[in-house]
């Protein structure tokens, strides 16, 4: 079984991006003296979720793109479910930490996610079903 290069990268850059997150977080922890969840502070709910929300979809898609990559499955094709989940990813904490309210880079980067979610989810299928 191959190491899964793509995901492996993939991973290591939204870790970092989420330790980020988490760091940027819990210095607005110290900064609004609030230990625990935003105490009504809008900033610090914006910073909570932003952490919260990549922390949530990451896992389970990287996960996916794995398995996908290291069933041996076309690597470009991998690629760029890879590479267009890491930039919704992006555009998500870009538009979540922007403007206030719905705004595109927010929009475009959540529907991506979930569009290469339900994509991810399909081909596993497809890969494991004839394996059963």
């Amino acid at each position: 079984m191959p190491f899964p290069t793509i995901s492996a990268l993939s991973t290591g850059v939204l870790v970092i991006l989420l330790m980020g997150l988490g760091f940027y977080t819990s210095m607005g922890r110290l900064g609004f003296k609030q230990s625990l969840g935003h105490g009504d502070n809008r900033e610090l709910e914006k910073r909570v979720r932003t952490h919260g929300n990549l922390a949530e979809h990451a896992p389970i898609v990287l996960l996916a793109l794995a398995l996908i990559e290291m069933s041996g499955a076309d690597r470009r094709g991998v690629a760029i479910l890879a590479l267009w989940f890491v930039i919704a990813r992006m555009l998500h904490v870009l538009g979540l930490l922007g403007k206030s309210g719905p705004n595109t880079p927010r929009f475009l980067g959540s529907a991506s996610t979930y569009v290469v979610g339900m994509l991810a989810g399909a081909w596993l299928i497809v890969i494991a079903l004839p394996r059963i």
